[in-house]
């Protein structure tokens, strides 16, 4: 089926967020508040507001 020529153009909403792409988060920067740390630092604070170890996500 063929779109009509006088129908109304497909509409697009300009507030739409960006996909989130791996690239995205691979490119981010982690933060502990205004902070800037390392990956590391910031998954060991992750893991102790747990309450577990860093490696426990992994078993």
């Amino acid at each position: 089926m063929t779109k009509r020529k006088d129908s109304a153009p497909t509409w697009v909403d300009p507030d739409d967020a960006p996909a989130l792409t791996e690239e995205f988060f691979e490119n981010g920067t982690w933060r502990i508040g205004e902070q800037e740390v390392t990956r590391e630092e910031a998954q060991a604070a992750i893991s102790e507001s747990r309450g577990c170890r860093i490696d426990c996500r992994r078993q």
